[in-house]
């Protein structure tokens, strides 16, 4: 799974939105105060992965989520 993160959001904190970046394989979670956390994913097949569980767990809420391509 996902090996390192580079920064933190409390789980306090709602998520505004969450960003798929196919070209570094990072995952981004943006909350509304503003703070990022960035997953850095072991390749593609992962980042697939954990956006379709981010996909399933944003459902009925008002998260933003993108897709960035290389």
């Amino acid at each position: 799974m996902a090996n390192q993160t580079t920064s933190t959001v409390g789980p306090w904190e709602n998520l505004e939105g969450v960003v798929f970046d196919m070209g570094d394989n990072t995952i981004t979670l943006t909350s509304e105060e503003g703070r990022e956390a960035t997953i850095q994913c072991d390749d593609l097949m992962e980042l697939h992965r954990l956006a379709q569980i981010s996909h399933t767990l944003a459902d009925g809420y008002d998260v933003k989520l993108e897709w960035r391509l290389p």
